[in-house]
């Protein structure tokens, strides 16, 4: 894996809107104040950054402190996917749960990265259920 260096924060949401659309997850004309309103909203964020300084991958949570947890995003550049960028970033950005027999950890995943997860210790909860407004 490449000598990443992590910071715990974001300065510019711009970097995670052109992150989101190097990985894919990036429609066209979404809006921008909805995502740094969201980045603004996190209770933990985590960065990881190439030596030069380029992001390359950024975790976000959310959660109660008590019972629940959301990683609310986990996306990595496509040039350094399959390196363990996105194991280590999901690793440390949850680990101050990960002691709380208490805590639930949620994560919405696309069909295409549940193995991943899983791989991470996620399981599938079928009583889970979303209510979309966008």
């Amino acid at each position: 894996m490449t000598d990443f260096r992590f910071e715990p924060f974001i300065q510019d949401y711009r970097e995670v809107r052109d992150l989101l659309a190097h990985a894919g997850m990036w429609a066209d004309g979404a809006c921008e104040q909805r995502l740094k309103a969201a980045l603004d909203a996190s209770d933990a964020i985590l960065a990881a950054r190439c030596p030069n300084g380029t992001l390359a991958g950024v975790a976000r949570t959310l959660t109660d402190d008590a019972v629940f947890s959301l990683l609310a995003m986990l996306v990595v550049h496509p040039d350094h996917q399959g390196q363990g960028l996105g194991r280590e970033l999901a690793t440390r950005i949850t680990a101050p749960m990960a002691g709380q027999r208490t805590m639930t950890t949620i994560v919405l995943s696309e069909a295409d990265a549940t193995s991943f997860y899983k791989k991470l210790g996620f399981e599938t909860d079928m009583r889970l259920m979303a209510r979309r407004e966008f």
